[in-house]
Order: structure tokens, then C-alpha cells, then sequence
């Protein structure tokens, strides 16, 4: 990707939060799908996509990792055994949490004390993680 325009995106998104949008929300949000890029088919919170959580399977990660698109970021961690959930949050606010064979799980999850309602940020952010 061009670095002017990685620079240009950061200086506007910079901009917006000190207060002094210098662009529309539009056409920020058209620069910021540039680098963001919208597949369906790996939604997992859609239940007409009937797909399973991703796993990293044992000494196998190359086949996980290039069955994520090419921009995902990971953080990854040792593992804790347990219940595999994924939570979605949309522009900040939860909007749903799966199981791993993605039933639905949200009013359970929202129980949970330590899963936030909100977050600070305002995009489309999914985690996916053990109880």
C-alpha cells in the first residue's frame, strides 16, 4: 500500500479525534475500507455461512494461517482450555458472541461481568477467546 496515503489516513484519523475533522465520515470511512477488506464468506457470526470457529491445529499452524485472510491480525497466546467463544463488537458496542460451533450465546456472555458493552473502537472488531 502507498505510504503517503497510510500516512494521509493516520493525519486524518488523528485529526477527527483531536476534534477537527477535516473530511466527511463518508469518505473517511471509503479511504479506511482501502485497507480493510470486506469478505462474507469468512463471517463467522453468520449462521448461513455454517463455518466453525478457526483452531490452530498442532503442529499445523501454516494451514490455520492461510485460512485467514490476508490482513488479519493475530495476538496469540498459550493455551487455556475451556469453553471457545468469538464476540463481536460493531462501531464499539456488542453485538453478538458465538460458541464454537457457532450457536449463539450472546445473553450468557452479556451476564459475564469482565465482557464489556462497549469499547473504543468504532469499526467492526471480533475476538475470539476461551472461558
Amino acid at each position: 500500500m502507498n505510504n503517503l496515503l497510510v500516512r494521509d489516513v493516520k493525519y486524518l484519523d488523528e485529526q477527527y479525534r483531536l476534534g477537527d475533522g477535516i473530511i466527511s465520515d463518508t469518505a473517511f470511512k471509503q479511504l479506511e475500507m482501502l485497507f480493510i477488506p470486506e469478505d462474507r464468506k469468512f463471517d463467522y457470526f453468520n449462521q448461513k455461512n455454517n463455518r466453525l470457529l478457526p483452531k490452530l491445529p498442532k503442529g499445523n499452524y501454516k494451514k490455520f494461517l492461510g485460512s485467514l485472510l490476508t490482513k488479519t491480525r493475530l495476538s496469540i497466546q498459550p493455551k487455556i482450555d475451556g469453553c471457545a467463544i468469538a464476540i463481536r463488537y460493531i462501531n464499539g458496542k456488542f453485538n453478538k458472541a458465538i460458541s464454537e460451533k457457532g450457536l449463539d450465546v450472546s445473553s450468557k456472555i452479556k451476564q459475564i461481568k469482565n465482557v464489556p458493552d462497549c469499547i473504543p473502537i468504532e469499526r467492526d472488531f471480533q475476538i475470539r477467546g476461551e472461558l
